[in-house]
């Protein structure tokens, strides 16, 4: 299988076997899809840094997988929080985002991703970067074939949380399992949107890791509000994340732009870098108005 148009060649010994991550300019296409899927959720958001994940071995096995398994791909961008643990880490594990590491929540053992990022940040999902007063977070945007999806609503129950696969299709040939779960909204912690909706979210649950690539880690600069701050301080992890817990992005919250230095441009003349490298990522979810056809 060819490697992706954008990636840089690898380097002399990188045999695709880890990732790689890739520094991407303020002036790549890849950049600016990045930073309209966060302003579109958070107005207020000010990109730092987005570096794409190269890791052939693990992209192959997902084409191959999307391409025979699922018949109906429904291919979206989402994002993806890693708590306290910083993408680097996670990107570590060859398996790339393993559900069995996943704790149990609302519709079991899988891989959680979203449709907005102020439940990410409501709900403490997205990595809080070291050194930035809790203002600087780190999200993984993540490539997801989701398939036929089961709707779940708002429903959930003992029988949803012991789930360790989708449930039996509808519709088609018998004993055909759906390809994922789709359901919510609900807000970090609790199930449905409340009075207000804030931060309640689509959320999506994967139980095959190979229906999922690890596309980007991005950073950016929010100045939360100190009062939502210490509420997501004190309430801790919802029962729905996992190592690489869901989130997702939609309306703004609270704070204005960071003051923070704008993100370099490409180096004039000459490639971009290549480097590895490239700091902790986050949880969110990219928007329901991603178009189907992705870069």
């Amino acid at each position: 299988m060819p490697r992706p148009a954008e990636w840089t060649p690898a380097a002399d010994g990188d045999d695709g076997s880890v990732a790689t991550l890739v520094t991407v300019f303020a002036d790549d296409a890849e950049w600016l899809l990045a930073a309209a899927l966060v302003r579109a959720a958070c107005p207020t958001a000010q990109l730092v840094s987005v570096k794409r994940v190269q890791w052939l071995q693990l992209w192959e096995d997902y084409e191959r997988h999307r391409d025979r398994y699922v018949q109906y791909a429904n291919e979206r961008l989402l994002f993806h929080g890693t708590c306290a643990q910083s993408a680097e880490d996670v990107l570590k594990h060859p398996q790339g985002l393993d559900p069995r590491f996943s704790s149990e929540g609302f519709y079991g053992r899988g891989v959680y991703l979203a449709d907005d990022l102020n439940y990410a940040i409501g709900g403490r999902y997205a990595h809080r970067v070291s050194g930035h007063a809790g203002h600087r977070l780190q999200v993984l945007l993540v490539r997801s074939a989701l398939g036929v999806q089961q709707e779940m609503g708002t429903r959930i129950s003992a029988e949803t949380r012991r789930m360790a696969m989708p449930g039996v299709r509808s519709d088609g040939p018998p004993r055909v399992l759906y390809d994922s779960v789709r359901a919510g909204p609900h807000r970090p912690f609790l199930s449905g949107t409340g009075e207000s909706g804030l931060n309640a979210s689509i959320i999506h649950v994967v139980y095959e890791r190979l229906q999922l690539y690890p596309q980007y880690v991005i950073e950016f600069d929010l100045d939360v509000d100190p009062a939502v701050l210490a509420c997501t301080q004190a309430a801790g992890s919802d029962p729905s994340s996992s190592t690489a817990a869901a989130g997702s992005s939609s309306s703004a919250a609270g704070g204005g732009r960071s003051s923070s230095a704008p993100p370099a441009k490409r180096p004039r003349p000459g490639p971009p870098s290549a480097g590895g490298g490239g700091g902790p990522s986050s949880s969110g979810a990219a928007q329901n108005a991603v178009p189907a056809a992705l870069p």
